[in-house]
């Protein structure tokens, strides 16, 4: 990681307090949300500060245990367009308030995603989608081709992800380990 940007809100004053210019000796720059417009508006904030691909993690998700080495090595050894994190869980609950990832014959050998549903209302397996991501910067192609959420009227995090897999990208799940 050679950067991070933290996109935070108009009273984000404690987290810029507390991370201040730098952490672990990697610059930090921050970008400022004016208004909620959502998670994709969040990470297209941060655009200009991407050159190759981006690591994308929720601060509002804590997961015990994870593995987050070797994402990169596993985006350039496949060849793929990005990684989407998950944990297995028994817990549907759990699922549906987050997204829910469809391999479609594909096995753990090639995680190959062929469909995202954020939020479910039925669940098909174990796999539940994290707040972990890792792109290319062609990410950012796929938001303005993105329809925005009918309630919402934003594009979709998962579904500007799902707009690249219907284009043939190639995007693999990633099993984090972990709770």
């Amino acid at each position: 990681i050679s950067r991070i940007v933290l996109v935070v809100s108009p009273d984000g004053d404690a987290i810029r307090d507390h991370f201040r210019e730098e952490y672990r000796g990697v610059s930090i720059s921050y970008v400022v949300q004016e208004e909620p417009k959502g998670l994709t508006h969040a990470v297209s904030l941060a655009e200009p500060f991407v050159r190759d691909r981006m690591l994308i993690l929720l601060s509002d998700e804590l997961y015990l245990d994870c593995s987050h080495s070797g994402l990169a090595r596993l985006v350039d050894e496949r060849g793929a367009s990005g990684l989407v994190g998950f944990v297995r869980t028994d817990d549907e609950y759990r699922i549906r308030r987050n997204y829910g990832i469809d391999l479609n014959g594909h096995t753990a050998a090639d995680p190959k995603i062929s469909r995202l549903i954020e939020k479910p209302e039925e669940t098909w397996n174990d796999m539940q989608g994290t707040g972990t991501w890792l792109f290319d910067r062609e990410f950012f192609d796929y938001v303005p081709k993105t329809a925005p959420h009918p309630k919402r009227g934003e594009p979709d995090f998962v579904a500007v992800i799902q707009e690249m897999v219907n284009a043939g990208r190639t995007v693999y799940a990633i099993d984090l380990g972990g709770t």
